[in-house]
């Protein structure tokens, strides 16, 4: 049965961070690492390239919602997040609209970042000239996640590039403006290269609140489980988002594997009915559920419909499977954004307040 982010579901988990019996390691190192210009240049030495995976969609919800390179779960896959197994915990986001950004510690200690296709600094595209200026506003947070141990005399010294963080970079409007945003980067996953895994949301949350406390993550959908009326959660509590997979067009890319049980031709899935999916009659999270969750607010623009909804299931410490659900007049800022001039989405702690238009 499906429980509630914070429900008292059972924890599988060897980590005692996450269940309150240890307390965040702590030191400066990340200061200390931190070069005088963090941003990155082409002169740093890269890390091996790990490309974010594609998220498959958990089914077709029809118009704009599925495009022809698109992965659709099959419809035993579908029953998996409907119902999950007692050691699966499920997790619901907000998916927003941004460019995927990966940022990581290279051989050099310097840090480094990635879109889904290759490195990537200031000079590649208008929407990445506010890169420098982040990563020194941000760095000595970044370095410390990291490059830090979880628990104090918790584990071995991290190595560079043994932990990559994910999150949608925010500057450029694509599809949906944001007018309230916490800063130009959320985050939303955690890779552990050494692993090959991500976290689980719940150590996802727990890290980043101890190890990177100011870097925002994507709010979580919380549906009460009684009066089913969903809600998304604000955003300064640390909540999150995102996965998916491909190789990169590098010689030294590394493909993070993707959710195996899913249907790699969106022509075998045309839209879905609601009432057509199987669904156990006791499940809690159903698809008419999650289509009524396709008609919520953004936590980031209180006036626009989300994107859709993320969804992922965790086995202890690692995340298990994910899927999304776009709603279907959602038009992928692909297919638009990057041929008109950028407009700049806005941060709400200046009130809206800045410039429209990025040259």
């Amino acid at each position: 049965m499906w429980q509630p982010e914070e429900s008292g579901a059972t924890n599988h988990s060897t980590n005692s961070l996450l269940d309150g019996t240890a307390t965040c390691f702590s030191s400066s190192r990340g200061e200390q690492l931190l070069p005088n210009h963090p941003h990155l240049d082409m002169s740093h030495r890269l890390p091996d390239f790990h490309k974010y995976p594609r998220t498959p969609h958990l089914f077709n919800t029809g118009g704009t919602a599925v495009t022809l390179d698109d992965l659709v779960h099959d419809m035993r896959s579908n029953a998996l997040f409907f119902n999950p197994p007692p050691h699966l915990r499920l997790t619901i986001e907000e998916k927003i609209d941004g460019a995927n950004l990966g940022v990581a510690v290279g051989p050099d200690y310097g840090l480094t970042v990635q879109n889904r296709s290759h490195h990537v600094t200031a000079a590649h595209h208008p929407q990445f000239k506010m890169l420098p200026n982040w990563l020194a506003e941000w760095g000595g947070e970044l370095y410390t996640l990291l490059m830090e141990p979880e628990l104090e005399g918790g584990e071995e010294e991290v190595q560079p590039g043994e932990r990559i963080l994910y999150g949608e970079w925010m500057v450029a409007q694509h599809s949906i403006y944001y007018t309230r945003l916490p800063a130009y980067f959320v985050a939303f996953d955690l890779y552990d290269t050494k692993h090959g895994k991500f976290f689980s949301r719940k150590r996802f949350r727990a890290i980043m609140r101890c190890l990177a406390p100011s870097i925002p993550i994507v709010p979580a959908i919380e549906i009460p489980p009684l009066a089913k009326t969903p809600t998304i959660s604000p955003p300064p509590p640390v909540d999150s988002i995102p996965a998916d997979s491909i190789p990169a067009d590098s010689t030294a890319a590394h493909p993070i594997p993707a959710d195996p049980a899913t249907s790699t031709d969106p022509a075998e899935s045309l839209a879905i009915p609601a009432a057509l999916l199987a669904v156990p009659p006791d499940s809690l999270l159903t698809p008419a559920t999650i289509l009524d969750l396709l008609q919520l607010k953004s936590s980031y623009a209180p006036d626009v419909t989300i994107e859709g909804v993320y969804l992922r299931l965790d086995e202890g410490d690692w995340a298990k499977h994910r899927a999304k659900v776009v709603r279907p007049d959602f038009i992928p800022g692909n297919q638009h954004w990057s041929k008109r001039a950028i407009t700049k989405n806005r941060l709400r702690a200046y009130g809206g307040e800045g410039e429209d238009e990025m040259n």
